[in-house]
């Protein structure tokens, strides 16, 4: 069962849809709108405005279940780990990577820890261990605080 997106354009097929950005209008209503990037029937790339001026990007969102042994973990504030199973992740349409679809929000700090123990920080590094990335993760906070300390000395 396919999902459409109302737009200027017409209907089109959410699985059509390459990139959502938005985008200042003055056309009425003004304000944000979602320009959806889709291809044609033909293949052709177009651009259009989605109609709802309140289209969340998340609703056309694709979920792909998640192979087991993957958990995402957190830092708590007293230095233990959190891990939490990854059931599912979350592909936006044109992303360059997935979020992980967890029973809880991740918070802070978080990770991806793969069934061979190693653990993939979003934007970061990859890790060989769960206690690198935990070393990791503790080293950026006593960065952060002497930071912050230095920030209320002056």
């Amino acid at each position: 069962m396919s999902t459409f997106i109302e737009t200027a354009a017409g209907f089109v097929a959410a699985e059509r849809v390459v990139r959502i950005r938005q985008r200042w209008t003055n056309s009425e209503p003004k304000g944000m709108r979602s320009e959806i990037e889709y291809l044609d029937a033909a293949g052709e790339a177009r651009v259009t405005l989605a109609t709802d001026t309140d289209l969340d990007p998340v609703r056309l969102v694709a979920s792909i279940p998640a192979a087991p042994g993957y958990f995402a973990v957190t830092m708590l504030e007293d230095g233990a780990v959190s891990r939490m199973p990854v059931i599912a992740w979350r592909v936006a349409p044109g992303a360059l990577s997935a979020e992980p679809i967890c029973p809880d929000e991740p918070f802070g700090w978080w990770g991806i820890l793969c069934p061979d123990g190693s653990v993939i920080s979003p934007q970061e590094a990859i890790h060989a261990s769960l206690d690198a990335w935990r070393a990791s993760m503790l080293e950026n906070l006593r960065e952060l605080a002497e930071e912050r300390a230095k920030q209320v000395a002056a």
